[in-house]
Formats: C-alpha cells, structure tokens, sequence
C-alpha cells in the first residue's frame, strides 16, 4: 500500500449513572500521514472532531507547496524534526525524529509530493459522522 492518511480517534467513553454503559462519547480525531511501508511520516495534533480532522489535510494538501508549512527544528535532545503549521501558524502535525538535515530534507520533498494524493482512511473505531 502507497502513502495514506489515518483517522484514528481519541474516543474515550464518559461512565454513565448505569453501570456498563457509557455516556457520550469524546469524538476527538487525529490524523497520521504513512509512507509505504507503514511507518509514521507525520503525527498530527489532536482535533476536536472528525470533520476539523479532515479540513486540517485539505489544509495540509493546499498549503503543502508554501515553504513557511514545513518548519524545520531541533529538539533539545538534538534530533531533527519537522513541525507542519498552517497559514495562522497553528500546528498541525510533527514529524518523527531524523538522523541528519539531509534526511529530514529529503522527507518534506517526499511528503510534499505525497500528500497531494494520499488516500484517507477511516481507521477510527466509532466513526461518527462529521
């Protein structure tokens, strides 16, 4: 399988008055960008719903061209990363580490061409609508 999208939710059920049965349901989403091989390219925040989820990759695939999207940094254990922040600078996602500059930089020209055409899949456990 190609690069893909992953919805995976942060579902977490509230405990109701009833024993064994939950209340609502916390539908928050994130979303993991995943190269051929399964592993991690990118990480996404946690978004409040499916829906925000889904407007953060449209985002993503409009913004993924703009230079300012990939910012580059080094976290204080030395590892190279990559944080991806949208037009108002919010974060949307983060990388996992890389060995070398030239690593990192070769994976944001990957994972910009990628994203264009990343299928999304639902891998959330209840999806709801939305």
């Amino acid at each position: 399988m190609g690069w893909r999208f992953e919805l995976h939710d942060l579902t977490r059920g509230t405990p109701s008055a009833t024993p064994g049965v939950h209340g609502e349901q916390d539908t928050r989403c994130r979303f993991v960008l995943r190269m051929g091989n399964g592993r991690a390219a990118l990480t996404s925040e946690p978004f409040e719903s499916a829906s925000t989820c889904q407007r953060a990759i449209d985002a993503l695939r409009v913004e993924a061209g703009l230079p300012d999207t990939w910012v580059r940094m080094r976290s204080s254990a030395g590892e190279w990363l990559v944080v991806v922040v949208n037009a108002e600078r919010d974060v949307i996602a983060r990388s996992p580490p890389f060995r070398s500059t030239s690593a990192r930089a070769t994976a944001i020209v990957a994972m910009q061409a990628m994203v264009q055409d990343a299928p999304v899949l639902d891998r959330r456990r209840h999806p709801v609508p939305g």
